[in-house]
């Protein structure tokens, strides 16, 4: 019966989503002190503007990072971000990373422009769900890490139907166990190569 609780519902999507999930509060000014610049994960203008939240009360600079599935008329996901933040909030990146298409990606690209000047301590910002493994490729990278996850859209409170086998809950499963899946690949991947600089890494 626990099998097929996991395997087909909503509520098992919780379950299994709950153990990667990073539910940590938001960074303080405190915390952000430690670092020395922000790392922006492409792909959702709530990573902007909690990027621009910690700009205003440390001053850091940005980096963001990720070309991604691009975001048209944007080449890159970075590039659109770096647009928002300009226009929006009246910051100016200090870095547009426009190469990596994954977090594996991310991370070395983001080291090879950050190791240069000496940025080692970075504030790390994606959504809760994505956090451990992006923490875990940024930390295998070279980084010190602050986490800084965006809580993931708040779910309803559980219904009876959540308990129920169904194509949703499989769907919702299989979502959950990509995760699982990505951080497995990360680990093997981190095991057999080293962290090294892409033709597009510059500034």
């Amino acid at each position: 019966m626990a099998v097929v609780f996991l395997a087909g519902t909503e509520a098992g999507a919780r379950f299994l989503l709950s153990f990667v999930h990073d539910d940590s509060p938001a960074v303080r000014k405190e915390q952000a002190a430690q670092a020395q610049a922000i790392v922006v994960l492409g792909g959702n203008r709530d990573r902007v503007h909690e990027a621009a939240r910690l700009h205003s009360l440390t001053r850091l600079p940005i980096l963001l990072a990720g070309k991604g599935t691009g975001d048209s008329p944007y080449e890159a996901e970075s590039e659109k971000m770096a647009w928002m933040l300009r226009t929006q909030h009246g910051i100016e990146p200090r870095w547009v990373e426009k190469h990596s298409v994954n977090t594996h990606e991310n991370a070395q690209e983001s080291w090879c422009l950050l190791k240069a000047e000496g940025v080692q301590r970075i504030v790390l910002v994606t959504h809760a769900k994505h956090m451990a493994r992006a923490r875990y490729e940024f930390r295998w990278a070279g980084f010190t890490v602050v986490s800084d996850p965006i809580p993931d859209p708040s779910a309803p409170p559980p219904r009876p139907s959540d308990f129920v086998p169904g194509q949703a809950g499989w769907r919702s499963v299989v979502r959950a166990l990509d995760e699982y899946r990505d951080l497995a690949f990360a680990v093997v991947e981190d095991l057999v190569t080293e962290p090294r600089c892409g033709t597009g890494a510059a500034p």
